[in-house]
């Protein structure tokens, strides 16, 4: 059984289909790329699985149980989390207290109740605090647990969004271009982050411009243009599909 499965989902926004009828399973332990070139529904296809939109028609599946009307907490609560092009930081916050804040919005302890004080509560604090500086230590960016977030280059940045969303303790993350606006250096680390994120068995959905970066992570690639499915298979397999060279060509390519 797939862990997620989209079956024949659909997406219209009066005359415009963004998400045409699409059929896609994905397993446990995958890490499989998601391309195609602007506009061509990936984005639309992240919001429909995450639950920041409905479809038009067709079923949202869940290790076989129907999420198709689920709210977007809901399908976080059972596992599906999703980072975004934009990175949302608290920027006037050190990079652990991002973390930290991450695990207070997502377990039952509301940050009220952090301000009253009560041993059970310090306690809590102290456990979260070292949860938070592990997820930063298995990223490699303990170093800067200290830094205000602001002050820290692009692709720490980029990497404490990824810490983030682990604080939410993710099945299936759903990453958003994670490389975007980073130098050589900082997509190599991030990719090696990745890699062992799913190594360590969080399944991934990425979506990436930066071909050579998608190419050498993902041993499964699903093509999408105009909304539609039109490839699937491995990095040879799509570099030599005539339909997927004729997709990014016709937009001038990348």
């Amino acid at each position: 059984m797939a862990m997620l499965e989209l079956v024949e989902l659909r997406k219209q926004f009066g005359e415009l289909v963004a998400v045409n009828d699409i059929n896609l399973s994905i397993e446990k332990g995958e890490l499989r790329g998601l391309i195609g070139p602007n506009g061509s529904g990936k984005t639309t296809l992240f919001s429909l699985i995450t639950g920041f939109m409905r479809p038009t028609k067709g079923e949202v599946l869940w290790e076989g149980h129907d999420i198709t009307q689920k709210p977007p907490h809901s399908r976080a609560e059972i596992g599906i989390v999703r980072t975004f092009q934009i990175t949302t930081l608290f920027k006037e916050m050190t990079a652990l207290q991002n973390v930290i804040m991450a695990y207070h919005l997502h377990t039952e302890m509301g940050l009220l109740k952090q301000f009253f004080g009560t041993r059970a509560t310090r306690e809590r604090e102290r456990f979260l605090e070292q949860k938070a500086l592990g997820v930063l230590e298995t990223l490699g960016i303990a170093d800067v647990r200290g830094e205000i977030v602001k002050n820290l280059p692009h692709g720490h940045q980029e990497a404490l969004a990824l810490a983030i969303a682990m604080a939410t303790e993710p099945k299936l993350l759903l990453l958003d271009e994670p490389v975007t606006g980073m130098n050589h250096v900082e997509t190599r680390d991030m990719m090696k982050r990745i890699r062992m994120l799913n190594e360590q068995g969080i399944t991934i959905l990425l979506v990436e411009h930066d071909m050579r970066a998608v190419m050498g992570i993902c041993r499964k690639l699903t093509v999408v243009n105009f909304g539609q499915r039109i490839a699937e298979g491995s990095p040879e397999e799509i570099m030599n599909n005539k339909d997927v060279v004729e997709a990014y060509l016709g937009v001038g390519g990348r």
